[in-house]
């Protein structure tokens, strides 16, 4: 739970900011950038509250910051939200396919143990790391605890867990034949969303639960150097946006 972003100072649990432009992971740097996509350049010249607007449309499956609305599984949240939910994206991972298909990879998303893998080191209650105000760490170490547990409860009574599936283009499908690579790669929209999915992602062991997404990007179709990746690098060499 050490990212860059939160529900803002008037959230439930986490108060990072909302949205931020100086740091970013992998699937803030994607939030952001779609957020901007979306939001009228007239209306950001004027103020930025159509683009917190969107900002939480894309974050949270009902629109409204929390915690527990947040979207932090992509299988299970970020895509269906965003796809079949608000209608923002659209998944095209069989169109771009010269096979005509992909893959399905489907895992029990384990909500209630990843809620309950929290504790006083690893927890999502008043990460501050920086100097805005963070109400609920007012009170001290004892108040962030009963937080903490009171995160647990309200997850364990409106939280379900998800058997969740992900359509994705295997890599043999890519790069089996270098004659097509590059041919496959060009069948990608520019701007598009990119996933990079681990269909047997077992991190039962860290955080109590499995997951299919590992890493998140954005293709951009260059004319002068062809498909190129932007994402954020969590190299201690790089540690910025880079492709």
């Amino acid at each position: 739970m050490d990212g860059p972003l939160g529900e803002g100072v008037e959230g439930d649990y986490n108060q990072k900011p909302l949205y931020r432009f100086d740091l970013f992971d992998c699937t803030t740097f994607v939030e952001m950038v779609l957020a901007l996509a979306y939001t009228r350049p007239e209306s950001i010249k004027k103020d930025l509250s159509a683009f917190e607007e969107m900002v939480k449309l894309i974050r949270y499956g009902n629109g409204e910051p929390s915690f527990l609305t947040r979207n932090h599984f992509p299988s299970a949240d970020w895509i269906p939200n965003n796809t079949i939910g608000n209608g923002l994206l659209r998944d095209v991972s069989h169109e771009v396919s010269l096979w005509g298909s992909g893959a399905v990879g489907l895992a029990l998303i384990n909500k209630q143990g990843w809620y309950q893998h929290f504790d006083d080191k690893n927890t999502p209650i008043c990460l501050v790391d920086n100097d805005l105000p963070y109400p609920n760490c007012d009170g001290g170490v004892d108040d962030q605890v009963r937080a903490l547990e009171q995160l647990k409860v309200q997850a364990e009574q409106e939280v379900e867990n998800v058997l969740a599936g992900i359509n994705y283009l295997p890599l043999w499908q890519i790069f089996v034949f270098p004659s097509l690579t590059k041919e496959q790669l060009a069948n990608i929209p520019s701007g598009s969303i990119i996933q990079f999915v681990r269909p047997r992602y077992d991190l039962r062991d860290f955080i109590n639960t499995r997951m299919h997404v590992s890493h998140q990007g954005i293709v951009i179709q260059s004319p002068d150097k062809g498909t190129l990746l932007r994402h954020v690098s969590s190299s201690l060499s790089k540690r910025k946006v880079v492709g």
